[in-house]
């Protein structure tokens, strides 16, 4: 994702999502739901067009295959017509992957470490699927002895 954003290698960044990924903002004030690809798309886009030198990154905070919480941070100088100055934005997510792609984002409040790693820790009781539809994992059946 960050390679992508700030490469903007747009078609890139849509292969980082599946096609019907869903952003949900849990922040105090937060954007409207995202529920596909273009959309996700769309939104970097539009922070690219009004700060030519946006850059965004990413610090995990714990991780598995499938799940992720992370911070997430985005910075740059406002273009003259929207009064230029310096800019950042901080927040934290979690998310889940579907075959190695974005499906589901929540983001939180940049002082949101805790929200996002119970969140991710949640998630990791749920697979999702190629739609983005999640379901929960059975746990394994038997006593584990072979």
């Amino acid at each position: 994702v960050c390679r992508a954003a700030n490469s903007r290698t747009w078609d890139a960044l849509g292969d980082c999502y599946v096609e019907q990924v869903e952003m949900v903002d849990r922040r105090t004030l937060g954007w409207d739901v995202v529920r596909d690809r273009a959309s996700m798309v769309e939104q970097f886009q539009s922070w690219a067009a009004m700060s030519a030198d946006m850059e965004i990154s990413f610090e995990a905070l714990a991780s598995d295959d499938e799940h992720i919480a992370t911070r997430f941070t985005a910075h740059g100088h406002s273009s003259s017509d929207l009064g230029g100055g310096v800019w950042e934005l901080a927040l934290v997510l979690a998310a889940s992957l579907c075959d190695g792609r974005i499906a589901q984002v929540e983001l939180f409040d940049g002082d949101g470490d805790a929200a996002a790693v119970d969140r991710y820790a949640e998630l990791r009781q749920t697979s999702i699927d190629a739609r983005g539809t999640p379901s929960v994992r059975k746990p394994p059946s038997g006593d584990g002895q072979m």
